[in-house]
């Protein structure tokens, strides 16, 4: 079985550090920075969130975000 990734070892501070977040969407360059991947794969996890664009970005409310790192975190969805 593919190794989960790393940022999967991260998951409560990475919840901590969304939670102490000003607003409450999040974008890709902020999903990026948290989960230390690249650009790309940042935009493949945030996609079945965006629920809001703001100019070209589209942005995922920071909840629902939450919810579905959770849910590959104890999925198989996510293997490299």
């Amino acid at each position: 079985m593919p190794d989960k990734p790393t940022w999967y070892g991260r998951l409560d501070e990475i919840i901590a550090e969304l939670n102490s977040l000003r607003w409450p969407w999040v974008d890709r360059e902020t999903l990026q920075s948290l989960l230390k991947v690249g650009r790309r794969r940042a935009q493949q996890i945030l996609q079945p969130c965006v629920g809001r664009q703001i100019g070209a970005n589209g942005v995922a409310d920071r909840e629902e975000l939450i919810a579905h790192l959770t849910r590959l975190a104890v999925g198989d969805e996510a293997h490299y």
